[in-house]
């Protein structure tokens, strides 16, 4: 069967119709993905500074609170013999506080307890602690 010369023209425009048809959703698809996507950007800007100001408003309300509290402890300074900070109470230099940190490290340290007398380490006391842990484990 073969299909008359009109007929191979009237086929040859429905197939570039369906073409451009396609052709057309598929610009159109494109165009509305990208539509989507720029609408999403937006919304997380949006998002990213409504939280910024919310961490603003949230500082600003610590602030106030703490300055509304101002009145209160200048009331009460003389009374508790409340004072501000100076100098003193503060380490000289970096040396002076690692060495108040080394103090207060070995100081712990003294307080624990031994395992295996001076010398650390002895299998009777791995053997101490894995008895405990099977008596732990069993109850």
């Amino acid at each position: 069967m073969r299909i008359p010369p009109m007929g191979q023209g009237l086929a040859v425009l429905a197939a570039l119709g369906g073409v451009a048809v396609l052709s057309i959703g598929g610009v159109a698809g494109y165009l509305f993905s990208l539509h989507t996507a720029s609408w999403s950007s937006q919304n997380r800007a949006l998002d990213a500074q409504i939280l910024a100001k919310e961490q603003e408003v949230r500082r600003l309300r610590y602030e106030l609170e703490f300055r509304s509290r101002f009145p209160e402890l200048e009331r009460w300074s003389d009374p508790l013999g409340l004072q501000p900070a100076d100098g003193r109470q503060y380490g000289l230099n970096v040396h002076q506080i690692d060495t108040l940190a080394a103090q207060r490290n070995q100081h712990i340290a003294d307080q624990l307890p031994r395992v295996g007398g001076a010398k650390g380490y002895t299998p009777q006391a791995r053997d101490q602690i894995d008895t405990l842990i099977d008596r732990v484990a069993t109850n």
